[in-house]
């Protein structure tokens, strides 16, 4: 009897072990190894009529448009249901599924993950490469089927020490925390006409890296943790002190973020939600325009 009760409790200990133990990043070969594995749930956020055409075994259809809401954060109300529908809870390990095309899928498969993160839950990760990166290597374990979860009874619960609003900015431009700037250097530089209601301009000593620096050029593959290290090391970031970056609506900067918080480990790394969205149209805040040609 105690024989079986030690059993017990070390299988539950591995177990526990192995879902708080996922790494932000995977690869196809680990997801292939561990699709079989009843905790992995895996989420592809792609449109329905790609998801129908071709998917990995056994993944759920959640496109990428329903997970915000006019580009910010959706409520915890509106995340809850979201979150049962997928059947998400905190035993599954999520796994995150892009197209793998580019560096705009990985920045929204990275701001699924922030959302997650917000949410309460910590057993996620980003397939690196996405869909592009599985048909590669595994073209036979593909479906077309549609997966249809059983709903979960999870509660969210907001995280607020991943969030922080235009008061925490304003703070942050008066102290020492390092800005990023994640938009492309035209928007960066003020090249380009603003939104309407919006000015132009970045915020005061904002570092320009543009998000797409960090995938590898057409794929949608995170470069590795030494390339992106000399990528910071060459605009003068360390990847270790504070920092808060932004880009319009906080989508491409969720790539930034991920990078930084989830590979670096850094977890002074900030991304402001509200981006320039919220900060560019009320005119009480401050904003840089060098060039001035809009």
């Amino acid at each position: 009897m105690i024989k079986l009760k030690a059993l017990f409790f070390t299988s539950l200990f591995f177990i526990s072990f192995n879902l708080q133990a996922s790494e932000p990043l995977i690869d196809a070969k680990w997801l292939a190894d561990n699709l079989t594995n009843k905790n992995i749930h895996i989420i592809d956020i792609l449109p329905q009529n790609i998801y129908k055409k071709a998917h990995i075994k056994g993944s759920i259809n959640s496109s990428y448009n329903i997970w915000r809401v006019k580009g910010l954060l959706p409520s915890a109300a509106y995340l809850q249901k979201l979150l049962q529908s997928l059947g998400i809870d905190e035993t599954k390990h999520i796994v995150l599924v892009d197209l793998g095309r580019g560096a705009g899928g990985v920045a929204a498969v990275s701001r699924i993950y922030w959302t997650l993160k917000v949410a309460g839950l910590n057993n996620v990760s980003i397939l690196n490469g996405g869909l592009t990166e599985w048909m590669k290597y595994f073209p036979k374990k593909i479906e077309q089927q549609e997966n249809k979860p059983s709903p979960s009874s999870y509660v969210v619960r907001i995280q607020k020490e991943y969030l922080v609003d235009k008061n925490d900015i304003q703070k942050a431009l008066n102290s020492n925390t390092i800005i990023i700037d994640s938009r492309s250097p035209e928007e960066y530089l003020s090249l380009y006409p603003p939104s309407p209601k919006e000015r132009s301009g970045r915020l005061k000593g904002a570092i320009n890296i543009n998000y797409s620096y960090l995938a590898q050029a057409g794929s949608g593959l995170i470069h590795n943790k030494k390339n992106l290290k000399k990528i910071y090391n060459f605009f003068g970031v360390d990847t270790q002190k504070k920092q808060v970056s932004y880009c319009h609506t906080g989508h491409r900067t969720a790539l930034q973020w991920f990078v930084m918080h989830e590979i670096f480990n850094n977890k002074q790394a900030y991304l402001y939600d509200g981006s320039m969205a919220e900060w560019a149209p009320d005119k009480s805040l401050p904003l840089e325009n060098t060039l001035g040609i809009y």
